[in-house]
């Protein structure tokens, strides 16, 4: 993906001018990068020629039936053979074969690149902890928009950039629910040191990395560091009674189901596992 943007970035920067122009380049996301290139869909059984002859041979009418069987097998003999080749890797390796639609904290999804150039910027590196919340503020402030009366989430990154010294703020992280909330949503607040998630509840899945000694996450350390939860958790309580208003306008059903659609199409939304032979792709 980035050997494909780059070359298109080159380009638009050969036709603007950087004295007058502020450039922001981040993401989203980060990205898994799977261990040995192997990701979970490379441990699933083709079944082309099951898939065809069954095609074939059944009625229409059972096609629904079958794919469901075909489908719960084929997941069966994945998740048997990733086991086996799973074994003796850490943690990280072993998520690191996981779908990218993967409700996930872990810092190989939450961190993303950022990079702001030109218009009053100097080559400098950041090592601080900042946030993505961050991004509108310090755009606002390097192009000198007048001061407003609202509240704006997040803080001008501007004093680093000047050699300037500010505390460190926790950054919020949350997964983004497939339209609806489930057990594997997680919430949590990260620093430079400690990483901290849980579920829904406060005694859900609970996890707390020592970013410092263990920057891989591969160790969860909560059960043995009860106080520091204790803090954690405290912190992550202030920040989510911090009211939000949001003024947007209200989205329509249709819309709703069009959004679901897209998200569906990119990836974002898992399909249901009833799949009919027609949705099958056979040339994979």
């Amino acid at each position: 993906m980035l050997s494909a943007i780059d070359p298109w970035i080159g380009k638009i920067l050969e036709k603007i001018d950087m004295k007058n122009t502020l450039i922001v380049i981040t993401a989203d996301h980060g990205q898994h990068m799977p261990f040995d290139e192997k990701g979970t869909k490379d441990f699933e059984p083709e079944f082309k020629t099951e898939l065809k002859i069954g095609k074939k041979l059944m009625p229409h009418s059972t096609h629904k039936i079958g794919a469901k069987m075909i489908t719960g097998l084929r997941n069966r003999i994945r998740d048997s053979r990733l086991k086996k080749a799973n074994e003796g890797l850490t943690p990280y390796q072993k998520r690191s074969r996981l779908p990218h639609t993967t409700l996930s904290v872990f810092d190989e999804t939450v961190c993303v690149p950022l990079l702001f150039a030109g218009y009053r910027i100097h080559s400098k590196i950041v090592s601080e902890q900042v946030r993505s919340v961050d991004i509108f503020p310090t755009i606002t402030d390097l192009i000198q928009l007048p001061k407003r009366q609202e509240k704006f989430h997040g803080r001008s990154l501007v004093p680093f950039l000047e050699d300037k010294k500010m505390d460190e703020l926790p950054a919020y992280i949350h997964t983004t629910p497939h339209v609806k909330i489930t057990s594997d949503d997680k919430v949590g607040i990260r620093t430079s040191k400690y990483k901290y998630f849980r579920g829904n509840n406060q005694e859900e899945n609970v996890n707390l990395y020592n970013l410092h000694k263990d920057p891989q996450e591969n160790i969860n350390i909560a059960s043995k560091n009860p106080e520091i939860v204790k803090e954690m958790e405290g912190i992550l309580e202030k920040l989510t009674a911090e009211p939000i208003s949001i003024d947007d306008e209200e989205i329509s059903h249709e819309e709703t189901k069009r959004l679901e659609k897209e998200l569906r199409k990119l990836g974002y939304i898992e399909e249901d596992e009833e799949i009919s032979y027609e949705e099958v792709n056979l040339d994979k």
